[in-house]
């Protein structure tokens, strides 16, 4: 019976899956350092969100299709599919040592040995397991909620929304705990030989800016993105060379290990095609239209190239490192993120406020556009603030995104004469702006929308226009009488 049901599994799971063969050994319990340990539990951890992140989106389809009737689900499987824990599977059906199962060898392993982690290293791996039980737990909740619910409420619905959110949260909790981690674990070197300490260099020259210029996409980030593509075009070329002279020098390891260096060469190439592609603002996969460009090239093409389920370059580096026998901790993985999508036509469903870090310099370019600056700023009430959006002439199709302090709070949404409401928080220091960027014309361009917001109490009026050339911008500054502390 487990046979067929694993059977069924592998073909509901066929992309999460194919990482199966490549998951680390059961024998690495006992032979990895405690380092390397560390970043396999961390690896795993990350390998589970994956699994965990698309029940999410499913939750989050089918909560929209309630309020607006209208939900493209992207995924065929549910909870009812998957262990009561993805992360401790004692079934191993998603690893062949879990990241439970890491966390309890190295406690065992390395708590108080010489050869131990330090205490801080342990901290962040006991916080990561806390966080996944919060996370797994998260999936259950939701499923109550949607079942208890009723969902014919625009409150009911809310509330599921909240939760959703929460999710959302704690998935991102990941990321930071991943890079506390990789801050917090040393760099040994001591144990390398020459040669070994001249590859590790290769690939930490490579890893960096790879692992920065996919941060960029998720962050949205076009300025770090093409900072970090020249770096990681400049750290291939070298890759490249310093590869030819290891084959001149006799150092090849066998066809393994030189199998490996041409699988991370394909892997960055890919990687560096659709970062061009992300920022030559490319057309991508409709299915994915509501979630935006940045989470579709973060979460469904640039993490199979980095991450061990696609056999990315991460992951053929840790390979190289074992193949090799190179006494050296290894890389992390980057994991993938929840990002809530709202309903279009149930208007009246509250959306949390959308907060954001402070900006200091306004952008002058934004997803290969020019910005413009055709107001010079509008007021607004207070720090919380309220924007309707709505199309500003005859509804014609236009399609836009809108950015507020380098944050999308709305990606490809079809303008409609009945407003949507989007709470804000300005913040009191540096400066906020809101963006339209148009991501078609409608028939009758430009694009062109109306923001209507509260001052003094009254409703007042701007208008923005964009075009495929060019994002208008307009800055908002808080109506804020500051008092004299004297």
């Amino acid at each position: 019976m487990k046979s067929r049901f694993f059977t069924l599994l592998c073909l509901i799971f066929a992309e999460i899956l194919a990482a199966q063969p490549g998951t680390y050994p059961e024998t690495l319990k006992q032979t990895a350092s405690c380092d390397a340990s560390s970043i396999y539990m961390m690896n795993e951890a990350v390998h589970g969100l994956l699994i965990v992140q698309r029940i999410f989106e499913n939750d989050n389809q089918t909560l929209n299709k309630y309020a607006d009737l209208e939900s493209q689900r992207i995924n065929f499987y549910g909870n009812e599919d998957l262990p009561k824990n993805v992360f401790e599977d004692p079934e191993h059906w998603f690893y062949a040592v879990s990241p439970f199962e890491w966390f309890q060898n190295i406690q065992s392993r390395c708590g108080s040995s010489k050869n131990g982690i330090t205490e801080q290293v342990l901290g962040k791996l006991k916080d990561t397991k806390s966080l996944l039980e919060e996370i797994n737990k998260m999936r259950f909740t939701i499923d109550d909620e949607l079942r208890k619910r009723d969902l014919t409420k625009v409150d009911e619905i809310s509330s599921v929304y909240k939760i959703l959110e929460k999710a959302a949260a704690q998935c991102e909790q990941l990321l930071a705990l991943r890079n506390q981690l990789q801050s917090a674990l040393p760099v040994k070197t001591s144990l390398l030989k020459p040669d070994q300490q001249e590859l590790v260099n290769m690939l930490q020259a490579l890893y960096k800016p790879a692992e920065q210029l996919i941060l960029g996409v998720r962050s949205d980030n076009e300025a770090q993105v093409r900072k970090q593509l020249t770096a990681l075009e400049t750290a291939y070329k070298n890759f490249q060379m310093k590869r030819i002279g290891l084959n001149h020098s006799g150092q090849s390891a066998g066809n393994n290990v030189d199998q490996i260096f041409e699988n991370i060469i394909q892997k960055t190439t890919e990687l560096m095609k659709e970062a061009k592609a992300y920022l030559g603002d490319a057309p991508f996969d409709s299915k994915y239209g509501a979630y935006g460009r940045n989470y579709y090239y973060y979460n469904v093409r640039m993490l199979s190239l980095f991450n061990k389920y696609g056999k990315g370059i991460v992951f053929e580096m840790n390979q190289l490192l074992l193949q090799a026998k190179i006494p050296f901790q290894g890389f992390i993985e980057l994991p993938h993120y929840v990002k809530i999508i709202y309903p279009e036509k149930r208007l009246e469903v509250e959306r949390s406020i959308v907060k954001t870090e402070t900006v200091e310099v306004l952008p002058e370019k934004l997803r290969n556009r020019r910005v413009v600056q055709r107001q010079q700023s509008i007021l607004a009430d207070g720090l919380d603030c309220v924007l309707e959006i709505s199309d500003n002439q005859e509804v014609d199709g236009d399609i836009v995104s809108i950015n507020f302090n380098g944050t999308w709070v709305i990606e490809n949404y079809p303008l409609k004469k009945e407003p949507i409401k989007i709470p804000i928080l300005l913040n009191a220091e540096g400066k906020n702006f809101l963006l339209l960027h148009a991501e078609n014309q409608g028939t009758v361009p430009p694009n062109t929308i109306a923001i209507r917001y509260l001052l003094n109490g009254k409703s007042k009026k701007v208008i923005l226009n964009s075009s495929d050339r060019e994002s208008e911008m307009i800055e908002i500054k808080p109506n804020i009488v500051k008092k004299d502390n004297k």
